[in-house]
């Protein structure tokens, strides 16, 4: 946020010393106007707009939309959940998500703003970039929107803010989002990590190779009482080593017990 509002100072000084040419996108006085043209004070009153219409065409085309957005809120929910430290939100928490999304975009269809109530992934990835994930933080946004939409002058001034500033901020959340969504969704999953370590292993150890090259056991070890008691570790290989050969290499007495 703070990054914005330094560039939009930055296009206000470029502005006013005329580094723009006239009709650049990153003018800040190209809608002046607005700000001009806009109320003090204006309260959104439900069917301003007039009487809401209703459309079998658009009503499908809006079922098939929030069947989109419920599957994206619930992927929004755990994601939020993650990057603020949550736990997971169990089922009944996501319902009552969901119910309350329903009940937003019925309100906003009475007042006529013409856009639905849903999570919005970008805020995740502005959870992301900046690490707060405290409501306090989203109610005192609520509280500015509040602002916005009653005092019609604050609303014109932000509606200045340049397009290119505009689109790097969105680039920047989208693009965090994104990449963590895909992060998490491959490094979770078991087949692609196992297939990820066998392709490095595939070709970073030879085929060839030999492990057991470097292993060089010193058979020659003292057997005299003396050593063997000095030293356990050897009395223990000894043993070891001539159990081996005494299975490898039978003596007479089990070869006769074998022929017999």
């Amino acid at each position: 946020m703070t990054c914005s509002y330094l560039a939009w100072l930055t296009c206000y000084i470029l502005t006013v010393t005329e580094a723009f040419p006239e009709g650049n996108a990153a003018r800040t006085d190209l809608k002046t106007s607005a700000i001009s043209e806009a109320p003090w004070v204006i309260f959104p009153l439900p069917g301003q707009w007039g009487t809401p219409r209703v459309s079998l065409p658009l009503v499908l085309g809006m079922f098939c939309g929030i069947l989109a957005s419920i599957v994206e809120s619930v992927g929004d929910y755990h994601a939020c959940a993650r990057f603020s430290g949550a736990p997971p939100p169990p089922p009944h928490a996501v319902n009552r998500g969901i119910c309350m999304e329903g009940f937003c975009c019925l309100l906003a269809g009475i007042w006529g703003s013409g856009l639905g109530v849903t999570s919005f992934s970008e805020n995740i990835g502005a959870i992301a970039i900046t690490k707060v994930g405290s409501r306090r933080v989203m109610q005192w946004t609520a509280l500015l929107l509040f602002i916005c939409a009653v005092f019609g002058k604050v609303g014109a001034v932000l509606a200045t803010l340049p397009l290119p500033i505009v689109g790097g901020a969105l680039i920047a959340v989208f693009r965090n989002a994104e990449a963590d969504d895909v992060l998490m969704v491959l490094l979770t999953t078991g087949m692609f990590v196992a297939g990820i370590v066998g392709f490095f292993l595939d070709n970073t150890i030879p085929e060839n190779m030999d492990f057991t090259s470097d292993v060089n056991l010193d058979c020659n070890l003292t057997t005299t009482p003396e050593a063997n008691e000095a030293d356990p570790l050897r009395q223990s290989l000894d043993n070891d080593i001539g159990g081996a050969e005494n299975q490898m290499n039978p003596g007479p007495a089990t070869e006769l017990i074998e022929d017999a």
